[in-house]
């Protein structure tokens, strides 16, 4: 996730490639990244190359753990572990830290390390720096998607016309503590929209650039149901783990759960729900609703207007969605309903979680254009002492069915930019969305 961020961040032109960032990385609020640009320039020099006096300093005994422990915890956990000459790649990386006196100046060596076993997604922690090694070429984001993103991670929701609610599911980095409150929010903008006359749905994630799955899936329950809609593999194909939505409560492998209250005060799911979907409403906008997000997580900003305004995504009412006595309200069985997942190339992480969730579900298609990327399962080891932490990308994402994303997504129908978020009539994914779900 946090590797994301940054390609995201360079993506939207806010940063070069090779210099260090300050700010807010998911959840590492301060840290500097450095992001290395390990191309040509950074290439070891042969030692004939090299001053002599260069080639005769010594490596630090910390410099030389560190790197030496990245290099076995790669050789042993790494997913693309079988990829290098691991003597010649350890080599290379004690050569590019000859200049290091500590361990922030590791930047080059640890890019070369990640760029070995091709993990854009990983990162070396230590004290306040994250070391990482971005892809060269970032995902390409239109004008309209970082204007968009540029206003920061919000839920909107609309009742479109034909009975179809639109939701945006944004990016979710939070703490643990605020994923129910998270879930429960994202729950009710999906209950509101069939209490107004939603029968079908549209999905956006093109927004979503990671965070936490938690409670996203959590808070789309209700379409999903009951059941192991993710996972992860090995290198070797091996499923490694299983996550599990059971009423409402979705738990990850590594203990991880999100959980939402339904309208029975317990679960998601209404035991013994008809479906009854578009059960009274009218047709038009709808409002929308703000939620946090990879820098302010949870935390509601006002999007004002008023009631049915127009044809804009970002405009109408505000509901404040806290899991109070409306908690759930208005559920009924959505497992069967058709669904459109939007896609793009700012779908990333967590929200590629979120997409892979929803493959092999019943009456759903997947329309826009392929995902970021960053469909690894990643873990932390700690070294040296617990003051360095790297985090290596082990697995790779699997559905329901056991199918392996070692990339990314490819949607079913391909929609090439075209994004319009003030204006759904404009917006040529929405469109083709509303096509599909008019003859589904």
């Amino acid at each position: 996730m946090k590797a994301f961020l940054l390609i995201l961040m360079l993506a939207m032109g806010q940063y070069g490639m090779g210099q260090m960032m300050t700010g807010q990385v998911g959840n590492s609020p301060g840290k500097k990244v450095v992001i290395a640009d390990n191309r040509e320039a950074n290439r070891p020099m042969p030692d004939r190359e090299r001053p002599m006096m260069e080639r005769e300093r010594p490596l630090g005994d910390s410099i030389r753990m560190v790197i030496d422990s990245s290099v076995a915890l790669l050789r042993e956990f790494a997913y693309h572990r079988d990829k290098p000459d691991w003597e010649l790649v350890r080599q290379e990386a004690f050569d590019l830290a000859r200049q290091a006196v500590r361990w922030e100046d590791l930047g080059p060596a640890m890019a070369h390390l990640f760029e070995a076993v091709d993990d854009h997604h990983g990162w070396l922690a230590l004290r306040d720096t994250l070391l990482q090694w971005p892809r060269h070429e970032p995902p390409y984001l239109s004008p309209a998607l970082k204007q968009e993103f540029a206003k920061g991670n919000r839920i909107v929701k609309n009742l479109l016309p034909g009975g179809i609610g639109y939701l945006r599911v944004p990016g979710m980095a939070a703490e643990s503590s605020e994923y129910n409150r998270l879930a429960q929010r994202l729950m009710d903008s999906l209950c509101a929209l069939q209490r107004e006359g939603a029968r079908k749905w549209i999905i956006d994630l093109r927004l979503n650039a990671g965070g936490t799955m938690l409670p996203m899936i959590a808070g789309l329950s209700p379409l999903l149901g009951n059941g192991a809609f993710l996972g992860y593999a090995d290198n070797r194909g091996k499923v490694t783990g299983m996550t599990r939505l059971k009423d409402g409560k979705f738990s990850s492998p590594d203990g991880g759960v999100a959980e939402v209250v339904g309208a029975d005060g317990r679960g998601a799911r209404k035991k013994g729900a008809r479906n009854t979907e578009g059960a009274g409403g009218s047709e038009g906008a709808g409002g929308t609703e703000e939620a946090g997000g990879a820098e302010e997580a949870g935390r509601s900003v006002g999007a004002g207007g008023s009631e049915g305004a127009g044809r804009s995504l970002g405009a109408g009412r505000t509901e404040e969605a806290g899991g109070g006595k409306e908690a759930g309200k208005g559920i009924e069985n959505m497992e069967q309903a058709g669904v459109v997942i939007l896609t793009g190339h700012g779908t990333g992480s967590a929200g590629e979680c979120v997409a892979v969730a929803f493959k092999g579900r019943p009456h759903t298609w997947f329309i826009g254009e392929p995902t970021a990327g960053y469909t690894t399962g990643n873990k932390g080891h700690v070294l040296v002492g617990g003051r360095v932490e790297i985090v290596i990308a082990e697995s790779v994402l699997v559905d329901r069915r056991h199918r392996v994303y070692p990339r990314n997504l490819i949607p079913d129908e391909w929609v090439p930019g075209g994004e319009d978020f003030s204006d759904y009539e404009q917006d040529k994914k929405i469109q083709a969305a509303l096509r599909r779900l008019g003859k589904n």
